[in-house]
């Protein structure tokens, strides 16, 4: 079956935005399972529960869960390829002879479930673990000037990582909730007081697009743009 796999940014950025809801309709639409691994779960709802911070959110999350809209995979047999991946990918930049640590646990849990099952695509909004997989050297150039000294990317652990996990498509919740808006499934929060249709669709998509990138999702100014140019609003 069809599967897409969750890292906890993309969840954290639906219920920041109260839209937690949008996976039921996109997940029947999709006709497919929408996982997390059991890391994410950690990260979303086990460490919230055991704080005050985000437990309300995490809350919401466990109910879509309960809901059947999103499901835990048992990924614990992964965990010998979980901590490969941890060695390999925590180790491609370093600076003054230190490993950089890149990716965390519920990040690699999710890309690791993701090649394992096959899944159609990695939903994630965390620039970092795109860039790895479609602009490493990118993200070198990137750590140097946030860092501000020397980052050096190691070539023949990029291609073993690259060899294994190239292969992973990435999306982030932004182009889930512009498929959920061409479907209508936004339309609901249209307010209808004397606008034309297409300015109303335009004040929605505008407002959706900013509320994710406001509120968790990775995505520049040009960008909202170009998605607004593209439909045509």
């Amino acid at each position: 079956m069809k599967s897409l796999v969750f890292d906890s940014s993309t969840i954290i950025t639906l219920a920041m935005n109260n839209l937690l809801s949008l996976l039921k309709p996109l997940k029947e639409k999709f006709q497919g399972e929408f996982y997390i691994p059991l890391s994410v779960k950690e990260e979303i709802i086990d460490v919230p529960f055991r704080s005050k911070k985000f437990k309300f959110e995490a809350m919401q999350v466990l109910k879509v869960i309960e809901e059947g809209h999103l499901k835990i995979y048992d990924d614990s047999k992964l965990e010998r390829e979980r901590k490969e991946l941890a060695r390999l990918v925590n180790g491609l930049y370093r600076s003054k002879k230190k490993r950089l640590k890149v990716l965390q646990d519920g990040e690699i849990g999710a890309l690791v479930l993701a090649n394992s099952l096959g899944s159609s695509a990695l939903v994630v909004d965390e620039r970092t673990t795109r860039m790895i997989l479609e602009r490493p050297r990118e993200l070198a150039e990137l750590f140097k000037k946030k860092m501000h000294r020397e980052v050096w990317l190691d070539d023949k652990a990029l291609e073993r990582f690259l060899d294994k996990y190239g292969k992973v498509k990435i999306i982030r919740s932004v182009e889930m909730g512009v498929v959920a808006y061409e479907l209508g499934f936004l339309d609901k929060y249209i307010i209808r007081k004397g606008k034309k249709k297409n300015e109303l669709r335009k004040d929605l998509l505008d407002a959706f697009l900013w509320g994710f990138k406001l509120r968790g999702c990775a995505i520049s100014v040009d960008e909202i743009n170009s998605i607004l140019t593209i439909e045509k609003v």
